[in-house]
């Protein structure tokens, strides 16, 4: 894991012999009329835990038996995510190998979530091995799929999540109304297989400013979005996934908000947090005016675009790297979340996050949040240029065409070998994109 939040971590151990039910009133909110709902903790098994990760079992992450560490640092809840791809890669052949791993480390089914992306090379509508997931092309593949995943872990893991943030066009390329009708699918095959399962609403990235503080970039993007998944999906979940990251002092009257807005459709679900963490690098002011390095690689995975030219300088360089070569020169809120920061600096980033760490979760159980899962125990800092980093594998693909060019999304060439029809390259977490040479 990160060393730099291992600290913060730790602090779970200290959570779970704290009190944390809304019994703690200075944290609640001031008015009477919108303690709706009883706050109290009541779902079964630990209400803390931390997420393993982006990658589990798949484009050269190891699925590894993480849940020991998870219960030394005092988490009892833990989720991964997997692909649609990376189980079926064909249809009706499936690979179990990293499903079963992961259940097979559980001690009760309370202790594991499944998040389930649908992207696929062969089933949705915008082939991807990872992202953006999109709708699938047969509604009757998609419950097949699920059911029998679900079916293969009955009586081994609880909780079942369909895709993630989908209000972001990088981890959902369809509509609203696609991803709703969807969740409805999902919702029937996971009961169908095992009743006793829990369907978690793709999560939203909470990513707002509750009235009267100040909004993010296009939260009502966002709003619109989830408001209709509360409408029109809510027979299809159990569970509502609010992400908590942004301001801490800003959780409870979010997660008030996002309640009142289910009381007001007439009905009142549990809320959980699968991913919390923060202060982030862009809650900084002096960090924003870098924004353009994350805000351009996901509108360069979203749109298909194979340039990725807003990584990239006028000389071709990476952003990234340049940072590094001026690092002693960047403001000391910048070289905190920097590798090789100096040793004071590290120290502040741990006691920033610490903090964080026991105020998002004594804010999220105050007001009823059932369970929180901080994001993340796997560390993939392979590359610390990358935006988001893996190991790169040898993959192969049918290949007609006698040449081809491969540029991944940050405009890097990716060198590729034909022989015998097939196309061999490597390939990681970062899109690459193909182009015949005729």
């Amino acid at each position: 894991m990160n060393p730099k939040i291992f600290t913060a971590v730790l602090v779970l151990s200290w959570l779970k012999a704290v009190n944390l039910s809304a019994q703690s009133t200075n944290l609640a909110p001031s008015n009477p009329k919108s303690q709706s709902a009883d706050t109290h903790l009541t779902m079964p098994g630990s209400p803390l835990g931390i997420a393993w990760g982006f990658l589990y079992g798949y484009l050269g992450v190891t699925a590894e038996q993480f849940m020991p560490k998870v219960r030394e640092l005092g988490g009892g809840f833990t989720k991964i995510y997997l692909t649609w791809h990376q189980i079926e890669p064909q249809k009706g052949q499936y690979e179990w190998s990293a499903v079963d791993a992961f259940a097979n480390q559980l001690r009760t089914p309370e202790e594991g979530l499944i998040s389930l992306f649908s992207s696929s090379l062969w089933a949705v509508k915008r082939p991807a091995a990872l992202l953006p997931p999109s709708p699938a092309k047969a509604p009757d593949d998609y419950y097949r799929f699920v059911r029998e995943l679900v079916k293969h872990c009955k009586g081994r893991v609880r909780y079942w999540q369909n895709d993630s943030e989908p209000n972001n066009p990088i981890y959902w390329s369809g509509t609203k109304e696609e991803f709703v009708a969807q969740l409805k699918i999902f919702h029937k095959a996971v009961k169908d297989a095992d009743p006793s399962a829990i369907v978690v609403a793709g999560g939203y990235d909470g990513l707002f400013g509750p009235p009267g503080t100040r909004p993010f970039p296009n939260q009502q993007t966002g709003l619109d979005f989830f408001d209709y998944v509360l409408k029109e999906g809510r027979d299809a979940f159990d569970l509502f996934d609010l992400r908590l990251y942004g301001d801490s002092y800003t959780i409870v009257a979010r997660v008030e908000f996002m309640r009142q807005k289910m009381l007001a459709l007439g009905y009142n679900k549990p809320i959980i947090c699968t991913e919390y963490g923060g202060p982030a690098f862009f809650q900084f002011p002096e960090n924003r005016k870098y924004f353009s390095l994350l805000s351009s690689w996901m509108q360069s995975v979203a749109q298909g675009s194979p340039d990725g030219a807003a990584l990239q300088d006028k000389a071709g360089g990476n952003q990234i790297a340049e940072l590094y070569q001026r690092m002693s020169s960047l403001a000391p809120e910048t070289q905190m979340f920097m590798l090789g920061c100096a040793p004071e600096l590290e120290a502040k980033y741990d006691r920033i996050q610490a903090r964080g760490l026991v105020m998002r979760n004594l804010f999220a159980f105050a007001v009823g949040v059932q369970k929180t899962l901080y994001w993340q125990l796997l560390d993939l800092r392979t590359n610390r240029d990358n935006m988001i980093d893996s190991p790169a594998v040898p993959f192969d693909c049918a290949w007609a065409e006698k040449k081809a060019i491969a540029v991944d999304a940050l405009g890097q060439t990716v060198p590729v070998h034909i022989a015998g029809g097939r196309l061999h390259l490597e390939i990681s977490l970062t899109p690459v994109f193909l182009e015949p040479v005729r």
